[in-house]
């Protein structure tokens, strides 16, 4: 099933031609990259719950959790207790990079099965792909708030301890 612009735009809201211009270059193919996806590069996982895409997010989750066991691993057999500073900016720059080089596209993985499931369901008007696409600005202020009490909490942890 081919994916119509119409259905495109009522999926990912106000900001349709920006993702369609970008996703173009992606489908030319011939090595034009879509450019650099800034807010994913600023926001990395924000962007992904703002944007809806929470396999995605709970994916990169996953490998968070994955590369800090890899991490401890890592420090352990070298016998060093805390990693230095450049290899956490390292680590860090190298997430965010990852987010605004593959953003543009994941959103596109996304969009585009998420209307295909939608038409498996027979769901498939304007109204339908408004209410399932678009935006949430509830999620990443959800997770800022989840985030802030898991650091308040490991805070409050680690001063009790003795």
């Amino acid at each position: 099933m081919d994916v119509s612009s119409e259905q495109l735009r009522a999926f990912i809201g106000p900001r349709a031609d920006y993702y369609l211009t970008r996703w173009a270059r992606i489908d030319a193919g011939g090595g034009r990259a879509p450019g650099i996806n800034w807010p994913a590069l600023l926001l990395g996982a924000f962007w992904l719950v703002y944007r809806r895409m929470y396999r995605f997010f709970w994916i990169f989750i996953g490998v968070l959790v994955l590369a800090a066991i890899a991490e401890d691993l890592v420090l352990s057999l070298l016998k060093i207790q805390v990693a230095p500073r450049p290899v956490d900016v390292v680590i860090t720059l190298a997430v965010a990079a990852t987010f605004g080089t593959f953003g543009t596209y994941w959103y596109q993985l996304h969009t585009r099965r998420c209307i295909h499931a939608l038409a498996r369901k027979g769901e498939l008007s304007q109204d339908q792909l408004r209410r399932a696409g678009g935006t949430s600005v509830l999620a990443p202020v959800g997770l800022l708030v989840f985030f802030l009490a898991a650091m308040v909490l490991a805070l409050i942890s680690v001063s009790s301890s003795p």
